[in-house]
């Protein structure tokens, strides 16, 4: 999804062997608003000037990330990639509008779908069917150490590929589904590397959003690796 959609684009473009592509929300707009100097409206150089980084939904982008992204071909990367790709965005989207989405039809070779969904950014939900969620209902038989191995495997045979993928794909962004058939609750995740928010990306007061790992190391700046904030325990 957005930028995560730009990239699978390039992706499927330049690696062998992918079989199709699904391009969700993709944000093709980030290269030409950067280029112009902006990012949802605010002027990027001046942020730049007087903090020597642009603040991005609380992630801190350098000067030469600012410079990566305006330099992105977003459109004649991905070209190169004839296996079928679907590209599904909102209607009423108001961060990567519409019309950036509909331009990548205009570089592939008739090999490229999208379907327009209702709202601002579609969202993938599978809906389970209701049950009764009592202790009894979701008991698991005790076991050794030894033995949860098998006991895992015995209880993925009993399940079809249909809810092994929605197993894979989630209930929602943040949750899994309950399988009830198989004593498995519903399960709630959250942001892994760079800190736990909830179930909400915005609206909440305090949430921890750390520097990602891959991108402060790429950087190959150990001094500003070593200045990144720790978490401490209170």
């Amino acid at each position: 999804m957005s930028m995560g959609g730009v990239v699978t684009g390039i992706v499927a473009a330049e690696e062998p062997d992918i079989r199709a592509a699904c391009l969700w929300s993709p944000a093709a707009v980030a290269p030409f608003e950067v280029g112009a100097g902006f990012l949802k409206g605010r002027d990027i150089a001046v942020e730049l000037k007087e903090k020597g980084y642009f603040d991005a939904d609380s992630h801190r982008m350098s000067p030469a990330l600012v410079d990566d992204i305006a330099r992105l071909d977003v459109y004649g990367r991905s070209r190169p990639y004839t296996g079928p790709v679907r590209i599904i965005h909102g209607d009423r989207d108001d961060i990567a509008p519409l019309s950036y989405a509909r331009r990548y039809l205009d570089h592939y070779t008739g090999n490229a779908e999208p379907e327009v969904v209702e709202g601002r950014r579609p969202r993938l939900v599978h809906r389970a069917p209701p049950y009764s969620a009592s202790p009894s209902h979701l008991a698991v038989p005790a076991c050794t150490p030894g033995a949860l191995p098998m006991m895992i495997d015995e209880l993925v045979a009993k399940l079809d590929l249909e809810t092994k993928t929605r197993l894979l794909a989630g209930q929602d962004t943040w949750s899994l589904p309950a399988l009830p058939e198989i004593g498995l609750a519903p399960l709630v995740v959250s942001d892994g590397p760079i800190g736990v928010r909830g179930t909400e990306r915005r609206g909440v007061s305090t949430f921890s959003s750390l520097p990602p790992s891959t991108c402060t190391a790429a950087r190959w700046a150990a001094v500003t690796s070593s200045s990144s904030p720790k978490i401490r325990r209170s």
